[in-house]
């Protein structure tokens, strides 16, 4: 089984999904939009996300374009879900079309499974994704420096920067995330992800 970010603004579909999932032996983590999504990213560490294209604060896209930028995350399959959006604008392992039969997302959860089932022995999740832990904060770092430039630049040229402000945030938090994993795990021995 899957551990899933599941991402989507309506309560109500995120409680209907993740009880499906829990269900199916799915571990479900949830998220109210993708700002939220983001900064879980490092605790959660999920195997496949799926995720409502429209919401507030950071939509689908938007989400996967900044989970892409993240080294350890770029390879995790993404599943959108719209009841308007047909054709995804940024490349997603499935799209689903809302309502959907819960068992179409069960499939699809199982055929990414059975896909990571077939990586060579010996060969896990953590020894593919490349670069260290401090890698990692440092991409952090450098994205949040980038979005913080962003939002004093539209702030000179007046423009409501709220939700400019609220990726800065997030993109703080996930370093803050990763530094305490860092911390939690230094214990164990050198971190490969």
């Amino acid at each position: 089984m899957s551990r899933v970010l599941l991402v989507d603004d309506d309560a109500n579909v995120r409680d209907a999904l993740s009880a499906v999932l829990d269900g199916a032996g799915h571990d479900v983590t949830t998220a109210r939009d993708g700002a939220e999504a983001v900064r879980l990213m490092p605790v959660a560490h999920p195997q496949v996300i799926v995720s409502d294209v429209m919401m507030p604060t950071m939509d689908g896209p938007d989400m996967v374009r900044t989970i892409r930028s993240m080294p350890a995350f770029q390879r995790v399959p993404v599943i959108l879900m719209s009841a308007l959006v047909t054709t995804p604008s940024v490349p997603v392992a499935a799209m689903l079309r809302k309502p959907f039969p819960p068992g179409k997302l069960l499939e699809l959860l199982d055929r990414f499974d059975d896909m990571r089932k077939q990586v060579p022995h010996g060969e896990d999740e953590s020894a593919r994704s490349a670069g260290s832990c401090r890698a990692h904060i440092r991409r952090g770092i450098e994205l949040a420096d980038a979005q913080e430039k962003r939002v004093y630049r539209l702030q000179r040229l007046g423009f409501d920067t709220r939700l400019a402000e609220d990726l800065h945030n997030s993109l703080k938090g996930s370093v803050a995330a990763l530094v305490q994993f860092r911390q939690t795990c230094e214990c164990r021995g050198p971190i490969r992800w």
